[in-house]
Parts: C-alpha cells; sequence; structure tokens
C-alpha cells in the first residue's frame, strides 16, 4: 500500500528518517505462508490501531513476515521495527532469514542484539532481540524511542519477559501514540491479549500446510530409564519411512549428546548430519541446523526449536513430551526446574514443526490416553515462579511497584508481601524495598532467588564450583531412589557418599562420584551402574545439564572464573554458602532433640540425613517437609554466629552492661545478637559509641577522665594528677576525707570542654591536640577545681613530708588513707644503700601529728586495771605527746617512763604491746633500688635489713669491682705479704657515684687474704679474726710448742678425745687460735703493716708459756665437765626426761666443741669452764632423780631462749649482730647456773628483771 508510505521530499533533508526511507528494500512474501494470505487485514489494523494482536499456528510464518508487512506499512522509517524473540538462537536465524529474504546483508538495514552479541549496526530498520534485551533497553529508553513498531512474538509462552513486556507496552502506549505494537501468539487464548489492550483487534492467521500423522510410541517399562533408546528407535522409525529431516525434541543438553554419540554408531544414520541445538550450543553450530544440505539431518533439540525456530526442511518429528519447566515448589520454598511432561499446547506446537514442506509423521513417546490428561497449556510463568524471582527481575529492570504493575494475571497481594518478605531476608532489598547491591548481582542468575544467594555466597567464600553442584542438585528432585521394597540396599549403597558434615557435601560427595563414573563409563554401563547405586539415571542427566548451565551462568554474567571441583571441600566456607541462601531455615537444636528456628517453628532432622544421629548444635536445612511430622531435609551443620556473618540484615542485636576497656581506649558494651527467636552470638564486646555516643561518652568521661583509667601520658593528666596527688596527701595526714572535691565536679569540669562527639580515647586526642595547639592549659585543673576548702595551716608542721632518721639523712614521707588496709598510714622511701644507716628508734615516733593517736593506742593495750588509771585517754594521749621529747630514744621506754610518772605505778615498756597497733600506727618501710623503684616493702626494718643482705652485698660488691678492679681481693696468705694495709679506701664510679671501703684481714681457714668491707667495725672484726689466724699460721711451730710442753696437755688430749671424739691435731690448731688471739691481737691495735706484725710477735712471746698453760687447763676442765655430761645422759633414758636430755646436749654442743676456747675471749674462759660444769650438775641432777624440777625450771630458761631467738632474727644480717648480742647470752648462761647449779654461784647477780634489762638496753639499729 505505497499511500502509506511518505515521499523522500515530505521529510526534512539529512534526517535519520529520510536517510532511513532510502535505504527501504523492496518487500516480497513467499506465496506459501499463510500469513502472507492474512497481510491486507493486518496492515488494515495496523492502520487503524495501536495494537493489534496476531494470532498464528506453528508455520504460519508469522515470525519472519509481520516485520516485512510493517516495513510495507511505512513503518520503520522513523524508528526501528523491533521485534522480540524468547531466546538467543531464534533472535539470530530470525534476523538471518528476514535479512535473506529482503535481500540484505544482516546488520544493515536488519541485524539482531542479543547477550553478548550485536549486530544491529547503527541505524537498522528491522532489529530482532531477545525480549530480555528489549527489558534491559527500556532501562535506559523507559519510552522505547529508539523503535516506532514494537513486536512481541511468542507472546502465548508467557515467560516472565513477555509479561513485563506486555506491562510496560501499556504504560508506554499510553505516552507515546506514535508506536505500534503487534502481539504475535499462537492460537491460544489471544483474546486476553486483546483486552489487556482496551480491545484491541485479533488477525487469525491459519497454520499448518501440510497433515501430519501422529503415532504414539509409549514404553509400558520403565519410560525414564531408556529415554534416549527410545529417541533411538524412534529417529530409526522415521528413516525407515523415507527421505527427509529428523527433528528430535529432548529434555537437556546431556541427553542431545548421549543421543548424538549413539546416532553416530547407528547404521541406519549412517551419512545423516547429526546436528545438536540447545541453548549452550556456540552460535556457529547453531547456524548450522538452518543451513540444508544434501544429507539428511538428524537434529537433536532442546524446546528451543519448539517455537519461533523454523528448522527448514523437517519432514519428522520424535517427541520424548518433556522439557525442563521451572516451577516455585511451596513445599520446599525454592524454584525448581524439574523434566516434566510438556502441555498438550506445547506438544502441538512441535508436532507443527514436521508439516511445512509437505506431510509429515510426528512420534510421540508416550500414550494418547496420558495426552489427554495434561495440560491444555503451559501456564504462564508467574503462575509456577516464586513471585520473589518476579519482584527481583521487576526491580533489576525498574519496572515500578509489582503491586501497580499492569499484569495480564495480576498475583495476589499475599504473594507479593511474600515475595517481598523472601527478597529482604536473602539481602536483596532494603527497608525501602529498593534493590541493593547484592539484589542487583542476584538479579543476574536466572535461579530461584535462594538459589542465587547461596550462589553469589559460595563464589565470595570461594566455594563457587561445590555452589553450581548444589545449586543444580537443589533445582530438580533428589535423583537417589530409595525404593520400599530394597530400602536397606538403597541405604547401603548411598552411604558410600554420606558425609558427616551433613548432606550439602553428601550430595557434593555424590557429584564426584558421578563426575567419576561418567568420564569411564559408556552409556549403558553408566546406565547399569546408577541402577546398581539406586540412582534415577535420568535425574542424574538433569542434574549433569544443570549444574553445566549453572557454571556457564556464572562465568557469563558474573564475569567470575569457577575452578574445577576440588577432590576434598571446605564444609565451613559450603554450608556459610547455603546458610545464606536458606537463612529462615536455620535451626538450634533443643532439649528434645529437634531444632527451633527463628520463628519458632521447629523441624526434626530427617531420618536419612547424615546427621539424623549426629545431632548438632545447629544446622541449615535446604528445604522443611511436612508428613507425619516437620522435617528438615538436605541439611548442612552449621554455627550460630555465621547468621550474622551472612546475613546481618536479619539480626537485632541487644547490647547491655556498658563499661570501659582501658585496653582498647572505648566504652564497650556485652552484646546479644537475636535472629528472631534464636541467639546467635550469646554474649561478646562491642564498641558502645556508636550505639549510645551519649551514655557512651558519660562513661569515657567518668573512666578515662575522672577517675583517670586511660594510660594516657599527656601534661594535663600529669598536672591534674599531681594536683590530687597533693590534695590526697593532705587527706591522708589529717587521716580524713573532705578536701578533695566530689566526683561530680571533676565530672562538670571535662563535661563543660570535651564535644559531645567525643566518646573514645582516639576521638578524644584528636580533639585535645587541636583544641591544646590554641589553649595548651585547657585541661589543667586548678587547685579551686579540686579543693573543697583550705587545708590546715599547721599541716606542714604536724605531718612532715620528711624525717631525718640518723645517718641515713632525711628520707621522704608519703601518707595513704586506706583505712583496714595494710599500707594504710605513713610511708617512709628508704633506698637500699642507705637502709643499715637508717634508725629504727626514730622510725617508732612516726610523725607529730600522728604521735597522740599512737600514745593513746598504745596505752589502750595494757591491762583494764592499769589502763583506767589514765582516763581520760586522749587527754593523757595529747599531754604525753606535748611532754616526751619527740624522737629521742625508743618511744615504748620513754612513753613507760611517763605512765610511771603519771599512774604512780609501775609500768614497764614490755606492758605496751605494739603488735596491737593499727596500720596506721606503725611506719610502713619502701626500700628502693638504684633507679629509684620500690623492692621491698614492710613494717620491721631489721626483717627487711636481713631479706636485703644479700642484695646489698651483690651492688656492693659489684660497685667495689668497678671501682677498685683487680687491687682487690689480696693474694692468700699465711705469712704477711702484702703491702701495708690502708684504713679506708675511695674512688668515683662513672655514673658519679662516690664508693668508699675499708680494708681488712679476712680468715679463710688455711690462709688469710685482704678483702675490703662496707664499714669500718666489719673491717676491724674481721682483721682481729684475721690477724689471730695468721699468727697461727705464721708462728705455728713456736706455739705448738708450748701448747704441748705446757703441763697437763696429754690429759687435755685425751679429755677432749672422750668428750668430742676428735684427737691431738684438731685440738692443737683450736688452742694455736686461742693462743694466737690471746698473745698478739687481744685488747690490741690491728696490725696494718709487715714490720708491725713481726714485732708484735716478738715482743709478746715472752707471754706465751703462762697463756698456753692457762689455755690447757681451761680446755681440759671444759671436756672433762662435758665428759660428765655424757656420763650422767648413758643408759637407758625415759621419754619423760627427753625434752631435759635435748636441752642438754644442746648446750652441749653450743659450749664444748673441739676449738671451744677459741669462741670466747681470754677473760670468759674462766666462766665458759664454770657454765660446763653447771652443765654436768644439772645432767647429775637429773639422772638422780630431779626431772619434775628440771622440767620447771627449763620453762623458766624457754622464755628467754625464746626472746634471744627473737633479737637474733631481727639482728640477723646486722653489722656485728654477733658482740651486740654476746652480753645478753652471757647473762642467759649466768642465769642457768643459778637455776641448776646454785652452788657454784654466778659471777654476776641474775635474775628475770635483769634479763629483761638487758634485753632492752642491746643496742637496736
Amino acid at each position: 500500500m505505497p499511500d502509506r508510505i511518505p515521499r523522500p521530499e515530505e521529510l526534512p533533508e539529512g534526517s535519520a528518517a529520510r536517510a532511513r526511507l532510502a535505504r527501504r528494500p523492496d518487500v516480497t512474501y513467499p506465496p506459501d505462508l499463510p500469513v502472507a494470505q492474512a497481510r491486507a487485514d493486518i496492515l488494515r489494523a495496523l492502520d487503524a490501531s495501536q495494537v493489534v494482536v496476531v494470532a498464528g499456528e506453528t508455520g504460519s510464518g508469522k515470525t519472519t513476515q509481520l516485520p516485512k508487512i510493517c516495513l510495507e506499512a511505512g513503518r520503520g522509517i522513523h524508528g526501528t521495527i523491533t521485534l522480540t524473540q524468547p531466546r538467543r538462537i531464534a533472535a539470530r536465524s530470525v534476523a538471518a532469514r528476514i535479512a535473506d529474504e529482503l535481500g540484505v546483508r544482516l546488520g544493515d538495514v536488519v541485524g539482531f542484539k542479543v547477550r553478548f552479541d550485536d549486530r544491529s549496526g547503527s541505524n537498522p530498520l528491522v532489529r530482532v532481540v531477545t525480549d530480555g534485551v528489549l527489558l534491559s533497553e527500556l532501562e535506559r529508553d523507559p519510552d522505547a524511542r529508539r523503535s516506532d513498531t514494537i513486536i512481541i512474538d511468542e507472546a502465548h509462552e508467557r515467560s516472565l519477559n513477555v509479561d513485563f513486556l506486555l506491562g510496560c507496552m501499556r504504560r508506554i502506549l499510553a505516552r507515546r501514540p506514535d508506536l505500534k505494537l503487534i502481539v504475535a501468539s499462537a492460537t491460544i487464548d489471544v483474546r486476553r491479549f486483546s483486552e489487556h489492550f482496551g480491545g484491541a483487534p485479533v488477525v487469525e492467521v491459519g497454520g499448518r500446510l501440510h497433515p501430519i500423522e501422529v503415532r504414539w510410541r509409549p514404553d509400558p517399562e520403565d519410560a525414564e530409564r531408556g529415554l534416549v533408546d527410545r529417541v533411538l528407535q524412534g529417529i530409526e522409525e522415521c528413516v525407515r519411512e523415507g527421505p527427509g529431516d529428523v527433528l528430535a525434541f529432548l529434555p537437556g543438553e546431556r541427553d542431545i549428546l548421549d543421543a548424538a554419540d549413539a546416532l553416530r554408531r547407528m547404521p541406519a544414520a549412517a551419512g545423516a548430519d547429526i546436528l545438536p541445538l540447545h541453548a549452550r550450543l556456540p552460535s556457529s553450530e547453531q547456524d548450522r541446523v538452518f543451513r540444508p544440505g544434501g544429507a539428511r539431518r538428524i537434529v537433536l533439540s532442546t524446546n528451543v526449536a519448539e517455537t519461533s525456530v523454523t528448522v527448514p526442511g523437517i519432514r519428522f518429528v520424535v517427541d520424548t513430551g518433556v522439557a525442563r519447566i521451572a516451577r516455585w515448589s511451596g513445599r520446599t520454598r525454592v524454584l525448581r526446574l524439574p523434566v516434566e511432561p510438556v502441555s498438550r499446547a506445547s506438544a502441538d506446537q512441535r508436532a507443527g514443526r514436521c508439516g511445512r514442506i509437505g506431510p509429515g509423521i510426528c512420534i510421540r513417546l508416550w500414550s494418547e490416553s496420558s495426552h489427554a490428561e495434561r495440560e491444555a497449556f503451559t501456564p504462564p510463568e508467574i503462575l509456577r515462579t516464586d513471585l520473589a524471582s518476579v519482584i527481583l527481575r521487576m526491580k533489576a529492570l525498574r519496572l515500578g511497584d509489582v503491586r501497580r504493575f499492569p499484569f495480564l494475571d495480576p498475583p495476589s497481594s499475599r504473594a507479593v508481601a511474600e515475595g517481598l518478605e523472601t527478597l529482604a531476608e536473602l539481602g536483596a532489598l532494603d527497608r525501602h524495598e529498593a534493590l541493593t547491591p547484592l539484589g542487583r548481582r542476584m538479579a543476574q542468575l536466572p535461579v530461584d532467588p535462594r538459589l542465587a544467594r547461596m550462589l553469589l555466597a559460595a563464589v565470595d567464600e570461594g566455594v563457587g564450583a561445590e555452589g553450581a553442584v548444589l545449586a543444580a542438585a537443589l533445582s530438580i528432585q533428589d535423583p537417589r531412589e530409595r525404593p520400599s521394597a530394597h530400602a536397606s540396599l538403597a541405604d547401603l549403597a548411598h552411604a558410600a557418599w554420606r558425609d558427616p558434615e551433613g548432606d550439602f557435601l553428601s550430595l557434593v560427595r555424590l557429584w564426584r562420584r558421578w563426575r567419576a563414573e561418567s568420564a569411564t563409563r559408556g552409556s549403558s554401563s553408566l546406565r547399569r551402574w546408577s541402577r546398581e547405586h539406586y540412582l534415577s539415571h535420568q535425574r542424574m542427566r538433569e542434574w549433569t545439564d544443570l549444574h553445566d548451565q549453572v557454571r556457564t551462568m556464572l562465568e557469563e554474567r558474573l564475569r567470575v572464573r569457577i575452578p574445577p571441583l576440588g577432590e576434598s571441600s571446605d564444609a565451613p566456607r559450603v554450608h556459610r554458602a547455603a546458610l545464606a541462601g536458606f537463612v529462615s531455615q536455620v535451626g538450634v537444636r533443643t532439649e528434645e532433640g529437634d531444632y527451633r528456628t527463628a520463628s519458632g517453628a521447629r523441624f526434626a532432622a530427617f531420618p536419612g540425613s547424615s546427621l539424623a544421629r549426629r545431632g548438632p548444635a545447629w544446622v541449615v536445612a535446604a528445604e522443611v517437609v511436612e508428613t507425619s511430622r516437620r522435617f528438615g531435609r538436605v541439611l548442612g551443620k552449621v554455627q550460630g554466629d555465621w547468621v550474622e556473618r551472612v546475613a546481618p540484615h536479619l539480626v537485632r542485636r541487644i547490647q547491655s552492661e556498658p563499661h570501659w576497656v582501658r585496653a582498647r581506649g572505648q566504652v564497650a558494651a556485652w552484646e546479644r545478637v537475636q535472629f528472631g527467636e534464636l541467639t546467635v552470638v550469646p554474649r561478646r564486646r562491642v564498641p558502645y559509641g556508636p550505639v549510645n555516643p551519649v551514655e557512651a561518652r558519660h562513661i569515657f568521661i567518668q573512666a578515662a577522665l575522672v577517675d583517670g583509667d586511660c594510660g594516657l601520658d599527656a601534661p594535663f593528666v600529669r598536672h591534674n594528677g599531681e594536683l590530687r596527688t597533693r590534695i590526697e596527701a593532705m587527706e591522708a595526714k589529717r587521716r580524713e576525707r573532705g578536701l578533695l572535691v566530689e566526683e561530680e565536679a571533676v565530672f562538670a569540669f571535662f563535661d563543660a570542654r570535651v564535644p559531645a562527639d567525643v566518646h573514645s580515647l582516639p576521638s578524644f586526642e584528636r580533639w585535645r591536640r587541636q583544641a591544646e595547639s590554641r589553649d595548651p592549659r585547657l585541661l589543667f585543673m586548678r587547685d579551686g577545681d579540686l579543693l573543697a576548702h583550705a587545708p590546715d595551716p599547721d599541716l606542714v608542721a604536724r605531718f612532715p613530708d620528711a624525717l631525718a632518721a640518723g645517718a641515713a639523712g632525711a628520707l621522704p614521707l608519703r601518707y595513704s588513707l586506706e583505712p583496714g588496709a595494710h599500707t594504710d598510714g605513713v610511708h617512709v622511701t628508704v633506698p637500699l644503700d642507705r637502709l643499715w644507716d637508717a634508725n629504727a628508734e626514730r622510725l617508732e615516733w612516726l610523725v607529730p601529728g600522728l604521735l597522740p593517736d599512737k600514745v593513746e593506742a598504745l596505752v589502750r593495750t595494757l591491762p583494764k586495771a592499769l589502763r583506767t588509771r589514765f582516763f581520760p585517754l586522749r587527754d593523757l594521749a595529747e599531754d604525753a605527746a606535748a611532754t616526751l621529747a619527740f624522737g629521742e630514744g625508743r618511744l615504748i621506754d620513754a612513753l613507760a617512763g611517763y605512765l610511771s610518772s603519771v599512774g604512780a605505778t609501775e609500768i614497764r615498756p614490755d606492758m605496751l604491746d605494739a603488735a596491737q597497733l593499727p596500720a596506721h600506727l606503725r611506719m610502713h618501710v619502701e626500700v628502693t633500688g638504684p633507679d629509684g623503684a620500690v623492692i621491698a616493702r614492710g613494717d620491721d626494718l631489721s626483717a627487711l635489713r636481713r631479706d636485703l643482705a644479700p642484695r646489698r652485698a651483690a651492688s656492693r660488691a659489684q660497685d667495689v669491682r668497678e671501682a677498685f678492679g683487680s687491687a682487690w681481693p689480696g693474694p692468700d696468705m699465711d705469712i704477711w705479704a702484702i703491702e701495708p694495709l690502708p684504713e679506708r679506701v675511695d674512688a668515683i664510679l662513672a655514673d658519679g657515684r662516690r664508693v668508699v671501703a675499708w680494708p681488712g684481714l679476712a680468715d679463710r681457714g688455711t690462709s688469710v687474704r685482704a678483702e675490703l668491707f662496707d664499714d669500718p667495725g666489719a673491717a676491724e672484726r674481721a682483721t682481729a679474726r684475721g690477724l689471730r689466724r695468721l699468727y697461727s699460721l705464721a708462728r705455728a711451730g713456736e706455739l705448738a710448742h708450748h701448747l704441748e710442753y705446757a703441763p697437763g696437755f696429754d690429759d687435755a688430749v685425751m679429755a677432749c678425745l672422750a668428750a668430742t671424739g676428735t684427737g691431738r691435731a684438731s685440738l692443737v690448731e683450736a688452742l694455736r687460735l686461742a693462743l694466737a688471739s690471746h698473745a698478739f691481737v687481744d685488747g690490741m691495735p690491728a696490725v696494718r703493716d709487715a714490720a708491725e706484725f713481726e714485732a708484735r710477735a716478738d715482743r709478746e712471746a715472752a707471754r706465751l708459756p703462762g697463756l698456753a698453760a692457762e689455755l690447757v687447763r681451761a680446755s681440759g676442765a671444759i671436756h672433762r665437765s662435758a665428759v660428765e655430761v655424757h656420763r650422767a645422759l648413758e643408759g637407758s633414758i625415759p621419754a619423760s626426761w627427753s625434752d631435759s636430755v635435748a636441752d642438754i646436749r644442746a648446750q652441749l654442743r653450743r659450749l664444748a666443741p673441739v676449738d671451744a676456747v677459741a669462741n670466747v675471749p681470754r677473760e670468759s674462759l674462766p666462766s665458759l669452764v664454770r657454765w660446763i660444769a653447771a652443765l654436768a650438775a644439772r645432767a647429775r641432777k637429773l639422772r638422780s632423780g630431779g626431772h619434775a624440777r628440771d622440767a620447771a625450771l627449763m620453762g623458766q630458761v624457754r622464755r628467754w631462749e625464746d626472746e634471744l631467738a627473737k633479737a637474733e632474727a631481727t639482728l640477723a644480717g646486722e653489722r656485728g649482730d654477733a658482740e651486740v648480742l654476746a652480753p645478753f647470752r652471757a647473762l642467759l648462761e649466768e642465769y642457768r647456773v643459778s637455776l641448776f647449779a646454785q652452788e657454784l654461784r654466778t659471777r654476776v647477780p641474775v635474775s628475770d628483771e635483769r634479763l629483761a634489762r638487758a634485753l632492752r638496753s642491746t643496742p637496736r639499729a
């Protein structure tokens, strides 16, 4: 109809429309196509209406001729004529056919565009696209301005894309009256299309040109097992009928490949071209189908050849009657892709492919009766698809709200709500129902959204290969068969790939085994293996097809490389991927043994699951079904906290117990993570600032700034800390709080300065650096910020910061107020090297401010009868503190004297028990090392000295070595062999410290050497011992001569042997040492050079005979008395005597060793003789029956022995402790004489009182 086509001069010169008109080819029509006969009707309808519905049966030619009719109608000049096809293979073949009929080159006037292949040229008149491509273009061109005519072909298939396009077109047509739409469909319910577009005209086009004979070839045995074999039988039957090409419909790619392999070995197919045809075939291979050749062609196709694609020359069709059809399973909540019978309409479409060129034969591999029971037509995809998939696609295509979209079959509001809920659960939609980035990735995968989510998670986890296996497996019916008659055998066979981690990995194991068997077995052998292992061979093939498609889809659409499946799988990664897709079906084990989900629903592990008996704490189920009870099938072992990882948008986080964490420098809280009714994370620590910045800031200021628990080394911290310490020290001195302001005031100080958005140490530091650059003292507190009121004016006098402690000099004091703690009170800091110089008596007085309290506390330790004499105690304490000479002598002694005078009764010092004093009334000593760090603490100065003596000695030795090098000690010698001995040496160390030492002679037993000592007293005592040893060695022969010729020497030797078991040599050595001491050392100045050493020996030699005789007599007397003691204790000793006997023997060992005479000064020898004689008398009295009296007297002695032990312990490590206690020890021995041998009389008067006085008068450090 040429009047419809504008003339070139009617169009603007240089316009695209004019150029397109100039390129318009001549249009002719094949006369044998039915659509050519309806051409005039179509042109009239197109001219009269914006929308035309063209209904035509298979073979009518509508697909290729409608675009040409539109060209004839003048369309394609102001825009492209766009023809949609449901599949890429159809789009390419149809475009090629149209270009061929128009006599133009493909890619210029006529082109096509499919995913990954665009050959439409720059300005085509006719463009064939897949419906998916057109939908994608509508995202960028919502009014389809590129086209002036759109033809939606195969609308009867009612795919989602078709329904989307029909809805979009209804909206676009209202905005574009110039746009024409043709809806092309088979003769199935075309009135629905007409009504959808407001009663659009319908043009019916005839179809089949030649009769088709339908032959029914059902398999009475097992159609599934021999599907490929039956197809081969059908093809063989077609070949016997005569020449002509054969088109066979099979359900999947794997079936096609197996059939092709078998055909190439079949004699009936010899010389024929075997041509597979499926969507994943490369385009060059697909194009071979549309190029007729001389040989017979056998085309093996999936349902892509059912519509749109016209395979030329087909005379025979072999139809299996099944196809993979997507169906939403409400039971399992997964979109499955099962192989199932096609509808009657689809079967008719397939049969129509063999009636194009002449009479055809269609062999159907099912029965005529079962055909009548099939669905009349395949339900629209929107009715058999999870609406979540629909919504996801719509969101990706920006088609608007599903609830307002003009669908041909609108879904129910409930279905929409469930779909939105599913997508939100999977993370595909946000709270505004907008597509998330994850949702956009999911929308690229044309599978069930749950499987899409699982696949994406698998790729992210690095287990994409396992994900592809599982996505395919979950899209088909379980291939594992369990016939009731052979249930145990099936279970045994399936156990070979049962995985203890769960059923997902069991499927992966099965897949590995299947692929291994497939690689080594032929089709018959593989079918037999499947049967032996109770596997559906057909479903395993479906699984294979789907798996390959999923892998290809992932690699093409996501542009990711999926590595081959390895020999083993990472169970946690696989199960996290599964959890991402089926998160609503995660369950925690209950006490009853089943599993509770987030919604509160419960399910049991399916009995056939590998986890049915193990019962892990958490599982995820790919499906939950309800039979006799609710069962979870296809289970995997997971961890509860994985839910938060894969679906963070679904969990609820509950924080509690906010607290400061110093190590992190932030406020944290304990968080519980809930997924519905499930606690997936019971307790963990999380930052609290992002949750509640106001409360976090409050806690931060209180803990980090007010309490100072931040470890921050900043000027303001040091300043404020020093100020606070100073005020706290004032409080500690006063023994009461109240000077320091309450914490609220400190909090207010920082609250007024720290910004509202600061709630952690890092954010505080960032702010502080900027703020202090403007005001460095911004956070410095002043006295007025921390002092509640002014302190007492005489505080410093009463509570000084240092005290003078004898030779140790001024020592710093520190005060602490910690009632009830052992550290409460005054602390004095003493450097280690001054510890032995500190005056213990001065420390007893504490400080003036505490003296009244200490006096009162000591008086309270008196017995009540005495204590009442001094009431009121506080007044007495104040008066005593004012009266006593502070710091002079021992406080206990001074106080006892004061109390005796004011109380008119004797108060002895031992009545005042300092051990009962509370901690704050005892001086706490802190000993520091060279670096100033505290190395020891305690209230007992003597104990500290004792404990630290080794450390001090080691430190001192190190200093001496550093100061004096190898000059000291001197060589071992038995005669004087050194230079004169100086009285003192000193040196300056590298760190500036002065080291002073006092040389002396050290007794080393068989030799003597010069050494350095810490103080002159120690050097003097050591030198005295060293000199007597050196004289005994240097004059050994002379001394021994005088001893051996002294009267009674032999008797003394015999007595010593009898008493000690030691003979002549040992006694001579001991006597020689004593004689050297008495003759050359005792009472004389120390010798410091060789000349004086020799001169003294010569000068005093005349005294040797008399001194030797004196020593021999004393030694003989001592050991004879010792022998008497031994004799008295010989024989049987009653058990009741054991304490007395032990005491006697201990005293004997102490007083009468072999060298007894060498252990006492000369003037003490008579006393020593008498003490041992008294011991012998005591032993005789005990043997003669005086046990009771001895035991009683021993009790009196033991009291003072204990006091001596205490004094020795106190003075352990002190300088000259032996000399300090020697007078008391001698008096105690006299006390024993007075008790046990009064007849021998004592050298001095002795009593308990005298012992007490002697002990009190013992010099203390």
